[in-house]
């Protein structure tokens, strides 16, 4: 009888070859999820800031929405709703208290009377670079638009803008 190949296993370029796959595809899945990871955290960046404006709007429009015109000028000014403009707003709330919101660094604040004041943004995830208080006081129902401009404080290059328009319901019959 003749002598059989009695050798079994792979040979070195079978092993050389299948290391080589395995490595590409490694490389391709780790790619693959690095990408997904990092798109993830900037939906979560974006999202953050979103929620941070759209907080600072909805909170600020609340205040307004309830604000009272200033018959004795000890806020607004004798006989108006809203005052200032630009990157701020003074009025009275519904308590007949001086409230107060204003653009400071890049955050919103809101303050109202002597008490300290309150953060309406978090400056941990977003700047806000711009806010804009366009006061409307002609006719009978006083108006504020309020413009915000966010970015994400881990990522710049994610920009949020809104507006939202706001009228007091506190309006004298007469």
């Amino acid at each position: 009888m003749g002598k059989m190949n009695q050798n079994k296993g792979f040979t070195l370029i079978e092993i050389v070859v299948a290391t080589g796959i395995f490595s590409l595809v490694s490389v391709i899945a780790v790619g693959a999820f690095l990408i997904s990871l990092e798109s993830q955290q900037a939906i979560v960046a974006q999202k953050t800031v979103a929620e941070n404006v759209r907080f600072a709007l909805e909170f600020s429009s609340r205040q307004m929405r309830f604000a009272k015109s200033d018959e004795a000028g000890s806020c607004a000014g004798a006989g108006i709703f809203f005052a200032d403009g630009g990157n701020s707003i003074r009025f009275l709330n519904s308590n007949e208290t001086c409230v107060s919101i204003t653009l400071d660094g890049e955050r919103i604040v809101y303050q109202e009377g002597a008490t300290s004041a309150i953060d309406l943004t978090n400056v941990s995830d977003v700047r806000v670079t711009s806010l804009n208080f366009i006061l409307n006081e002609a006719g009978q129902q006083p108006r504020v638009t309020m413009i915000v401009e966010g970015v994400s404080s881990r990522d710049p290059g994610l920009l949020m803008r809104a507006q939202t328009t706001t009228t007091a319901r506190n309006i004298p019959v007469g």
